[in-house]
């Protein structure tokens, strides 16, 4: 029988991870393909998805081109490492790679350097907070095609701070070996916002709304789906709870959804914009 081995915690990678360590290791050779940063996540999701999608360990094939990454790195210069640390860091801080330690003080440690993916402490925002999270429920790489521009409006209601969270879709039509991906895009979003924020709408939700409590935070949903070439939208409105001071500077807390490359994110506050390329969690200030 096999060895069960004792595990220490759980690291998540995504594909980013794959191919941005090739640009480290250089090229690797498994099962008579030659993985680049250009081709490892089309290669891997052939494989995965369409020539062997029948088999029970399909995914093997992850673990091999890893072992071989390992092997690239072992053989080659030792500065390589150091190269490869910085990859793993800056991967890991852009909610690349996530963890989670068994060991408590460990654990602790992960957490104090935002590297375990959990949802934001209340205690360590100062003033708002917002995260928008997309649930692909075709379980298909449609993700690929799909590009979010998020616009966050901030604005005074007779004494009240009114927010609405505005997200644009974009299909792009996938060509060449692409196009076999093709499929309907079905995204359940949420939008988190601070506990005791007041719902007021959702507007552009294919299948209604709901809502629930998380970690200190409020989250509102909604659903979207389009096709290849389709644009669609959907816009979130509610109240701040009167806990948020606003006053001469306004500030929003944007966290990163894990395993999402970079999203635009516009914040605009009576009639000032900031624009922020979202590669990782990030404190955007605006002086009223």
């Amino acid at each position: 029988p096999n060895e069960i081995k004792p595990v220490d915690g759980i690291f998540a990678i995504d594909t980013t991870v794959i191919k941005e360590l090739l640009d480290v290791t250089g090229p690797v050779t498994v099962n008579g393909i030659t993985y680049t940063p250009d081709n490892v996540v089309l290669e891997l999701e052939k494989i995965a998805s369409l020539q062997l999608q029948e088999q029970v360990n399909r995914k093997r094939v992850l673990g091999d081109l890893m072992e071989a990454m390992l092997i690239n790195v072992f053989e080659s210069d030792k500065n390589l490492w150091t190269k490869l640390l910085d990859k793993g860091v800056d991967l890991a801080l852009r909610k690349h790679v996530q963890l989670y330690l068994f060991d408590a003080d460990a654990q602790a440690l992960v957490e104090k350097y935002n590297l375990g993916g959990r949802i934001k402490d209340n205690a360590d925002i100062k003033g708002d907070y917002s995260m928008v999270v997309s649930t692909n429920l075709g379980g298909d790489k449609t993700n690929w095609f799909v590009t979010k521009q998020v616009n966050h409006n901030l604005t005074n209601d007779n004494g009240r701070w009114l927010r609405t969270v505005n997200i644009k879709y974009s299909y792009q039509e996938p060509v060449g070996d692409y196009a076999l991906f093709a499929k309907r895009f079905r995204d359940w979003v949420r939008v988190y916002a601070p506990e005791g924020s007041e719902f007021v709408s959702v507007d552009g939700s294919m299948n209604g709304t709901m809502t629930d409590t998380e970690r200190g935070k409020v989250w509102f949903s909604g659903y979207v789906e389009m096709g290849p070439g389709e644009s669609n939208e959907i816009t979130f409105s509610y109240y701040l709870p009167e806990n948020i001071n606003i006053s001469d500077e306004y500030n929003l807390y944007l966290q990163k959804q894990g395993g999402v490359t970079t999203e635009t994110y516009n914040v605009n506050v009576n009639g000032k914009t900031e624009t922020v390329e979202l590669k990782m969690d990030k404190e955007v200030s605006i002086r009223l």
